[in-house]
């Protein structure tokens, strides 16, 4: 029986954090995931839907997690983590995590592997030291 791939919407939150600090799995994920535009709601779906989210501004990502039919949404965003939205995304099968979480819980990661990257910096990537700014 062939096992379906996990579909994971990481929220923007997560990428940005990821170009500033190298701490998690960013460059492999990006160069390996199969890349899948999420589908936008319309503006009466948000409407229909304004309270899932605590923040109003985050019902369209929420909306296009449920639309692509996900299996986890990755974000540090608090508002995601609300009991009441968690509860509500669930019902359909959409699982709220940190990064953290999915890859100790989903991806098996143990903690020493987690907690060696915790606080890596993008000069411990390279093998040279930045240049000095001018």
């Amino acid at each position: 029986m062939d096992e379906q791939p996990l579909r994971v919407m990481a929220d923007a939150n997560i990428i940005i954090a990821g170009v500033f600090k190298p701490r998690w799995f960013f460059e492999f994920f990006l160069a390996t995931c199969r890349f899948e535009l999420a589908p936008d709601p319309s503006r009466e779906e948000v409407q229909a839907n304004i309270t899932l989210v605590r923040d109003v501004t985050d019902v369209p990502v929420a909306l296009s997690a449920l639309k692509a039919r996900v299996d986890y949404l990755v974000t540090n965003d608090k508002d995601f983590h609300d009991d009441d939205t968690k509860a509500a995304l669930e019902k359909d099968d959409v699982r709220v995590m940190l990064v953290g979480t999915l890859l100790a819980e989903v991806m098996g990661w143990a903690s020493k592997d987690l907690e060696a990257i915790r606080h890596r910096e993008w000069s411990d990537l390279l093998p040279f030291p930045y240049p000095e700014s001018r």
